[in-house]
C-alpha cells in the first residue's frame, strides 16, 4: 500500500498497535492485501488485541463444532463467543458452528462492533448516592454516566417536588417537602442502551418560613451585643495591609470592653460589620474610640440562619447600575472599554458575555456549632463571538462591577458581579458564531461532611465565517461575583466560558467549534463559626469542555444561509441480540436497542408474549417490571420507523427461580468494645444460630438470613445504600444506636430506616441522654417481646432515644420508659417493598450482663421469621 492510499492512516495504526499483523511474504516483504475480504477467524483476533489482548485460559473443549483447539486464532474465536460478541449459528441438527473461514458482512461487523463496546465499555450510571437538600433552598447535583455509545439522555421518577431533571442530567429546582425520597435515574445513550438506578435522595430539613426562596435572617443576638446605628458612628478605620477594622468612633452610645458590636451600613462598610471591642476611651471631643478586632455571627448571635440569594432581590435594588441584561444594550449602558494591543483593529460589534448568575448561601449555627452551610453559584453566561479583525493581536473589554444591594435588620446584603471579555485572533477574518453555557455549582457542609456537585451544558448556533486562509480565534468572557453580609464575604466566584473557532483549509474537518467552562467558587464557614474551616474551596475546575461542532466543507460566510442538506438514511436494524437473565420476584429493566430509519419508533411483541409480569413500552423499546413466573420464554420484538419500514429479531427471556436466602447469621463490626461482635455472636451461636463474623460488610449479603451490627461507628454511604438493599430485598437486620456520644452511628442508622420504611420520619439520636426506668412493650408487633421469652426490664447505660415512632405505645416500639422509646422493631406491613425486617436497640454494647442474652434470643427469633 502507498502514503497516498485510501484508509492508509487506519492501516498504519492498526499496524503499529499490533492489532493487525499483515503477511511475510517469501521475499520477506509485509504486506496488508488492503482490498481483500476479513475472515471471521482474523476478524476476531483484530477484536481480541484491540481489547487489549486480555488474559483468557481457551476452553478444553471446542464450544463450535467446526473449529479445533489446534485451529489458529482459537483462543480468540473462543474468546469472541465467551463473551458474547459473537453467537455463531446454530444448524439444523442442533450444533453450533463459527464458520472461521467466511468473510465477515458489513451488518454482522455492525453487530459485532456494538457488543464488543457494550463489552468494554458498558452503560453504567457512576452516582453512588445524590446529595442532601434543604426544603426552601436551591438544589443542584450532576448524574454521571459511562460507558455505553455517544452523548447520554437523562429522566428520572420520583423527584422530589419542586425538583426537575435536565436531559444532561443536572438536578435542580427548589425542593418542597423534607424526607428521604427513593429517585429512579435512567441514562440512555445514542443507539438507545438504557441502564437505570435507584438513588436516595433526602431533605432531611427546611430553611426557616421567612428564609424559603429568599433573602433572609433569622438570629437570636447574644446579652453582650449592642447594634450601632449608622447616625451613631464618626468613623471608621481600616488596617491599610489587612483592610480590616481596627478602630470606631461613636457618639450617644454606651459601649464596654468586651462587647460585640454589629454596625449598619456606612461610608466604607457598605453592608454593616462585627466587630469586638478590645478597648474603650474616650476623645477630647468627647466621642467614644472603641479599638477593635473581627468579629463574626457566632460572636453577635447564639444561634441563627442567614439565606443569601438573589431571588427577590431586583424590587430592593439600591442605586447602583443595572444588573447586565442584553449584550450590547448593557455593555453601551454601563460604558464598556475595548483596548487591543499588537496593532490589531477590530470592529466587535455583537462581542459580549452577558451574566445572568445567582449566587447564595445558606447556613445554620447554634451553641452546637456550624450545623450546615450551602454555597452555590448557578445561571448562564453568554458568549457571542462577532468579529472582523485585521492583524494579529488581543483585544480585551473591561466592564464596570454591578451590584445589587438588599437591606436586612442588622445590615444589607451585597452582591455584586463584574464581566470580563478577551478576543485574540490570528489571521483576518470575519466570524460570527454564539454559544450559551448554563453552568451551576453546589457545595454542602453539613455536621462536618462535605458534597459538592457542578453541571453545565451549552446551546449554540452555527459559525460562519469568511477567510482566505487558515485562523483561530478565541473568545473568552469570566463572570466574578461576591456576598457580603456584616463586612464578611460569604461567597465569591467565578465562572469563565471559552469559543474557539479553528478554520484550516487543508484539514479534515476544515472548520470547528470548540467551548468549555470553568468554575472557581469558594465560601468562608469561618464567617459563620470560630470552629468552622476558615477558608472552603467549594469547586474548582473545568465542568465543560468539548468540541460542539465540526465542518468538512467551509462555513458559509456571516449572514449566508446554512445549505440544505438531504439526511442520509440507514437501514432499520434492532441491535439487541440477547437479553440478560431476570430473577422471579426482582424488578427488572431493559432497553432493546435499533438503530437507522426515520425516528420516532414503535414497539411491539409480534410474536409471543413477555413473561407474566413484564411489560414493553411502544415508545422506548424498555422491557420492565417484575417476574412472576420462572422459564424461558421465546418471542420477536418488532420496531416500526415513521416511516411505516419495520424490522423484527427473535430473542429469549430466562426467568430464573430467586435463589434461596441461606439459613447462616452475619455478625459484623469495625469495633467491639463493651458486649459487642464477639459476645454478639457467643449468644446467638448458643441459641442455635450458625453465625460468620466479619469486621466488614460483605459484598454479597443475600446469602445471609439476618444480619447484626453491634458496633457505635457509622458507615460509608456505599454500605449504607447496600444494607438498605438488603432489607428492602427481603432480609432482616438488627442495626445498633448510641449514646450522645456517637452521634455518627446514629445517623447512620436512621439513614437507613429512612429508605426502607413507609411514612415513617424516624430520628435516632439527637436527645441527650435518656432517663430510666426501662421496661419493653408487650403490644410490640409480632409478639418480639413474649417469644421465645418473655421480656419485662431493660437496663442500658443513658441509651439515647428514637423519636417519629407515634408515641411509646405504638407497635413498633420494642422498648421505652415512661416518655421515651429506646428500641423499635418494623416487619414486612412497614417496608416500602412490604418486604424484609429491622430491629433497633440503642446501647446493647453497654446492656447488663443478666439481659442481654434473652433479649437477642428473641430479636434473632423475629429477624429469623423472614419470609
Amino acid at each position: 500500500m502507498s502514503t497516498s492510499q485510501q484508509f492508509y492512516k487506519e492501516m498504519a495504526w492498526l499496524a503499529s498497535t499490533g492489532i493487525s499483523t499483515g503477511w511475510t511474504e517469501a521475499n520477506g516483504t509485509k504486506t496488508y492485501r488492503a482490498t481483500q475480504p476479513v475472515n471471521r477467524d482474523a476478524m476476531a483476533a483484530f477484536l481480541y488485541r484491540l481489547a487489549g489482548s486480555p488474559d483468557y485460559t481457551a476452553p478444553a473443549t471446542t464450544p463450535f463444532a467446526d473449529i479445533t483447539k489446534t485451529q489458529q486464532f482459537y483462543k480468540e474465536m473462543t474468546w469472541l463467543s465467551h463473551w458474547g460478541i459473537s453467537t455463531g449459528w446454530t444448524e439444523s441438527n442442533g450444533t453450533r458452528t463459527y464458520r472461521a473461514l467466511q468473510s465477515v458482512n458489513r451488518d454482522a461487523m455492525a453487530a459485532f462492533m456494538y457488543r464488543f463496546q457494550q463489552f468494554k465499555s458498558p452503560l453504567t450510571i457512576t452516582n453512588e448516592q445524590l446529595m442532601d437538600g434543604i426544603a426552601g433552598v436551591k438544589y443542584l447535583d450532576q448524574l454521571k454516566g459511562a460507558g455505553g455509545f455517544g452523548e447520554l439522555v437523562w429522566k428520572a421518577q420520583g423527584l422530589p417536588q419542586g425538583l426537575t431533571i435536565s436531559p444532561d442530567g443536572a438536578i435542580t429546582g427548589l425542593p418542597t417537602v423534607t424526607g428521604p425520597t427513593p429517585v429512579t435515574v435512567t441514562a440512555t445513550d445514542s443507539s438507545g442502551m438504557t441502564v437505570s438506578r435507584t438513588l436516595t435522595l433526602d431533605v432531611p430539613q427546611s430553611a426557616p418560613q421567612e428564609c424559603v426562596g429568599k433573602p433572609c435572617e433569622v438570629v437570636v443576638p447574644k446579652q453582650d451585643t449592642i447594634h450601632v446605628p449608622g447616625n451613631n458612628i464618626v468613623a471608621i478605620t481600616r488596617d491599610p495591609a489587612t483592610k480590616k477594622i481596627t478602630s470606631i468612633e461613636l457618639i450617644d452610645i454606651v459601649v464596654a470592653q468586651g462587647q460585640v458590636l454589629t454596625l449598619a451600613p456606612w461610608a466604607n462598610v457598605e453592608s454593616g460589620a462585627v466587630l469586638i471591642a478590645d478597648d474603650v476611651s474616650v476623645t477630647t471631643a468627647g466621642t467614644k474610640l472603641i479599638k477593635t478586632s473581627p468579629g463574626n455571627l457566632s460572636s453577635a448571635y447564639s444561634e441563627g440562619t442567614v439565606h443569601f440569594t438573589t431571588t427577590g432581590a431586583s424590587a430592593q435594588q439600591a442605586e447602583t447600575p443595572p444588573v447586565l441584561a442584553t449584550p450590547q444594550e448593557s455593555l453601551n449602558a454601563v460604558k464598556a472599554k475595548m483596548e487591543c494591543d499588537r496593532g490589531a483593529t477590530a470592529d466587535l460589534k455583537g462581542l459580549s458575555v452577558t451574566p445572568d448568575l445567582e449566587p447564595s448561601v445558606y447556613a445554620e449555627w447554634g451553641w452546637f456549632g456550624l450545623h450546615l452551610m450551602q454555597a452555590n453559584i448557578d445561571g448562564s453566561i453568554t458568549v457571542n463571538m462577532g468579529a472582523a479583525v485585521s492583524g494579529e493581536g488581543k483585544c480585551t473589554m473591561t466592564v464596570p462591577e454591578v451590584k445589587v444591594t438588599v437591606p436586612s435588620g442588622a445590615g444589607a446584603i451585597v452582591m455584586a458581579a463584574q464581566p470580563s471579555i478577551t478576543f485574540e485572533v490570528t489571521g483576518k477574518l470575519d466570524i460570527s458564531a454564539s454559544v450559551v453555557l448554563k453552568c451551576g455549582t453546589s457545595y454542602q457542609w453539613r455536621d462536618q461532611q462535605e458534597s459538592r456537585s457542578a453541571s453545565c451544558s451549552t446551546e449554540h448556533e452555527p459559525l460562519a465565517l469568511s477567510s482566505d486562509s487558515g485562523i483561530d480565534a478565541t473568545l473568552t468572557g469570566a463572570l466574578d461575583t461576591r456576598i457580603t453580609w456584616m463586612d464578611i464575604v460569604g461567597i465569591t466566584g467565578k465562572i469563565e466560558a471559552s469559543l474557539e473557532a479553528g478554520f484550516h483549509p487543508t484539514e479534515d474537518p476544515m472548520a470547528e467549534l470548540k467551548a468549555s467552562a470553568g468554575v472557581e467558587l469558594g465560601a468562608c464557614a469561618f464567617c459563620f463559626w470560630e470552629d468552622s474551616p476558615a477558608k472552603l474551596t467549594v469547586y474548582s475546575g473545568t465542568i465543560f469542555e468539548k468540541t460542539i461542532a465540526t465542518w468538512s466543507a467551509k462555513p458559509q460566510p456571516p449572514g449566508a444561509p446554512e445549505p440544505e442538506v438531504a439526511p442520509k438514511i440507514e437501514p432499520l436494524k434492532i441491535l439487541t441480540t440477547s437479553l440478560p437473565g431476570a430473577v422471579l420476584g426482582k424488578q427488572y429493566k431493559i432497553g432493546i436497542g435499533a438503530i437507522g430509519g426515520v425516528a420516532p419508533y414503535a414497539w411491539k411483541i409480534s410474536k409471543g408474549s413477555l413473561p407474566a409480569g413484564l411489560s414493553l413500552n411502544a415508545v422506548t423499546g424498555v422491557v420492565s417490571g417484575t417476574p412472576s413466573a420462572a422459564g424461558t420464554t421465546p418471542m420477536t420484538f418488532s420496531v416500526t420507523d415513521s416511516r411505516g419500514i419495520s424490522a423484527a429479531a427473535a430473542l429469549s427471556l430466562v426467568v430464573n427461580p430467586k435463589p434461596v436466602r441461606g439459613n447462616k447469621v452475619l455478625v459484623y463490626g469495625s469495633t467491639d468494645e463493651g458486649y459487642g461482635v464477639a459476645n454478639v455472636a457467643q449468644t446467638l451461636r448458643a441459641a442455635g444460630a450458625d453465625v460468620v463474623i466479619s469486621k466488614t460488610l460483605p459484598a454479597e449479603l443475600g446469602t445471609y438470613k439476618s444480619i447484626w451490627n453491634p458496633s457505635y461507628n457509622g458507615w460509608t454511604a456505599a454500605e449504607e445504600q447496600q444494607v438498605a438493599g438488603y432489607v428492602i430485598d427481603g432480609g432482616a437486620a438488627y442495626l445498633t444506636g448510641e449514646r450522645p456520644c456517637c452521634e455518627e452511628v446514629n445517623d447512620t442508622v436512621q439513614r437507613v430506616l429512612r429508605q426502607v420504611l413507609v411514612d415513617q420520619d424516624v430520628v435516632v439520636g439527637r436527645q441527650g441522654d435518656v432517663d430510666g426506668p426501662y421496661t419493653f412493650n408487650s403490644a410490640a408487633t409480632n409478639q418480639i417481646s413474649k417469644a421465645p421469652n418473655v421480656l419485662s426490664a431493660f437496663e442500658p447505660l443513658a441509651p439515647g432515644a428514637i423519636s417519629g415512632l407515634g408515641g411509646v405505645d405504638a407497635r413498633n416500639v420494642f422498648a421505652r420508659s415512661d416518655s421515651t422509646v429506646v428500641g423499635g422493631v418494623w416487619s414486612e406491613a412497614d417496608m416500602k417493598s412490604k418486604r424484609g425486617r429491622v430491629v433497633v436497640l440503642m446501647d446493647i454494647n453497654y446492656l447488663e450482663y443478666d439481659t442481654r442474652a434473652p433479649i437477642l434470643q428473641n430479636v434473632q427469633n423475629f429477624l429469623s421469621k423472614t419470609p
